[in-house]
């Protein structure tokens, strides 16, 4: 296990609304980004959030400093997710 810190990434403020339709289960997404650059992270690979679901890295975009152009931090798009109930 290779525990990070993250935060969830919001393009806009919005209100939650509810709505239904007849049709197949959505896969849950969340971006999150990480300044934590030295984990071993692939695609495909499952990641066990802070909540116990886990979820499956679909994307890694490399994030660089616009300055230096060193890699300063990761924007992780994930999908899917089961919670954990085992522990």
């Amino acid at each position: 296990m290779y525990p990070f810190k993250y935060a969830t990434v919001s393009n806009r403020k919005y209100t939650s609304n509810v709505a239904s339709f007849a049709g197949e289960y959505i896969q849950p997404t969340e971006t999150i980004y990480t300044t934590c650059t030295d984990i071993p992270i692939t695609k495909n690979a499952s990641i066990k959030m802070q909540d116990g679901v886990i979820l499956v890295v679909q994307d890694i975009e490399a994030v660089n400093n616009i300055n230096t152009g060193k890699l300063k931090a990761y924007l992780i798009t994930l999908v899917g997710g089961v919670p954990d109930e085992l522990g």
